[in-house]
């Protein structure tokens, strides 16, 4: 956080985390998505703040690797896929807020549909053909999901969202947690996929 940026890198196995070897590059806001034996992680702020990245990395589960980078510096946005090469980053900060997307196959940048709204901050969650983005910076409620090809507009979160955790294999099914609404906030929002996006629990310290 602030001016002080980290390049550690830490594997979950269901019960502890564990120490790997660290990122190419120091920074935060970063956009990631994949899996713990293929996964992206890129852009975001890197040292001196506030400058913007476009440095690009992968891990196979243990190194990580330099690769393509992103056409411009970005970060604060939304990211989503499932594996390392059906993965895709829209909006967030490029310097300023931007509404563009960008899809990644595993080797190139290309440009997808443009997001709803230009934001910072987001939430998001899916792969590249079946992904939802929402809330985010300036203050917002609202919801879109992605195709693959375009994004359209899906029921309003309950209340604006920013800054939070947030998961889901695709667009059906997702949540929300943390962030700011706001003010801080512990609750969590279920996204049903359907019509509607439902506040329903509050998290709690294991």
């Amino acid at each position: 956080g602030g001016t002080t940026f980290k390049n550690e890198v830490e594997e979950f196995d269901g019960s502890s985390a564990s120490a790997q070897n660290p990122l190419p590059y120091s920074g935060s806001s970063n956009f990631g998505f994949g899996t713990q034996t293929a996964a992206v992680v890129a852009g975001g702020y890197a040292p001196p703040f506030p400058t913007l990245s476009s440095t690009n990395a992968e891990y196979d589960g243990t190194n990580w690797t330099n690769v393509t980078g992103l056409p411009a510096a970005r970060g604060l946005g939304g990211s989503a896929g499932m594996a390392q090469t059906t993965g895709l980053i829209w909006a967030g900060l490029s310097p300023s807020a931007v509404n563009t997307t960008l899809e990644y196959d595993g080797t190139n940048w290309t440009a997808g549909g443009t997001y709803g709204e230009s934001k910072s901050n987001l939430q998001g969650w899916g792969d590249q053909t079946s992904a939802i983005g929402a809330g985010g910076e300036p203050d917002s409620t609202n919801t879109f999901v992605y195709d693959g090809t375009t994004w359209a507009t899906q029921a309003s979160l309950p209340g604006a969202r920013k800054q939070a955790g947030s998961g889901g294999a695709d667009a059906t099914a997702g949540l929300i947690f943390g962030g700011e609404t706001p003010p801080i906030t512990n609750t969590t929002i279920e996204w049903t996929g359907e019509t509607t996006a439902l506040n329903v629990k509050t998290l709690t310290q294991a």
